[in-house]
């Protein structure tokens, strides 16, 4: 053992701990009430290093308690921020996500933002003159056209305090008034310069009401209805 050393080196490394989580910046979705359902989140991370994101969710389904927060394995420790899901018609899906720094700094949950999808047109009843035709265009690839006065479609049992329409717009379209549980919530006109599909059109909110949604032509002129949400929360 000859105890020979060598010299120093040129340069020196120095290391810094970290101990500060990400910080959530922001997000947003596709609307409160969406045909598509999509969620875009941020946060911002004190180092150069790229941070990731778990994503969870619980879903509120008509007519049970809202269930618990599912943690999937395909939305952990994701290197993106952009986050989509199949939607199923009258669900409810709220979602909050959390940031993870490569030292292993996690920051806590972000408050939740929900997606609503809307009830698709084919699960209305209908009373008068209406045409139930598929549609490409239209939500789930159909549409029902109110064809007289009148003439209305029904969806048995809803609860919430807000309703949105989802219709197609243009030259030509109709008008319908709006009910939730007997109570007349607004006339919506369908009348544009450019035909617009899907178009969602919120109706005032107000207090909760338990019972059947109702849309009623008024006049002749077709409209042309996609469905309805039915914002519980």
């Amino acid at each position: 053992m000859t105890g020979n050393e060598s010299a120093w080196s040129e340069y020196s490394t120095c290391s810094v701990w970290d101990g500060t989580p990400p910080v959530y910046i922001g997000g947003y979705t596709s609307g409160r009430v969406s045909i598509d359902a999509f969620w875009r989140v941020w946060f911002d991370d004190d180092s150069a290093h790229e941070d990731t994101v778990d994503v969870a969710y619980r879903d509120l389904v008509p007519g049970k308690p809202r269930g618990p927060w599912v943690y999937p394995d395909y939305w952990h420790d994701q290197r993106k921020s952009d986050f989509f899901w199949d939607s199923v018609p009258g669900v409810d899906r709220c979602v909050s996500a959390r940031g993870r720094d490569w030292a292993g700094n996690v920051s806590g949950w972000t408050p939740e933002t929900c997606v609503l999808a809307p009830w698709d047109d084919r699960s209305f009843t209908s009373t008068g003159t209406v045409s139930r035709v598929l549609e490409p265009m239209g939500y789930r690839g159909t549409v029902s056209t109110l064809k007289s006065n009148g003439a209305a479609l029904v969806k048995t049992g809803q609860i919430g305090k807000q309703i949105a329409l989802v219709a197609t717009h243009g030259p030509g379209q109709g008008t319908v008034d709006v009910y939730h549980a007997g109570v007349k919530l607004g006339r919506v006109s369908l009348a544009a310069p450019a035909t617009e599909y899907r178009k969602i059109t919120y109706l005032p909110a107000g207090v909760q009401r338990t019972g059947d949604v109702k849309l009623v032509s008024v006049g002749t002129a077709p409209a042309a209805i996609d469905g309805i949400a039915v914002i519980k929360l």
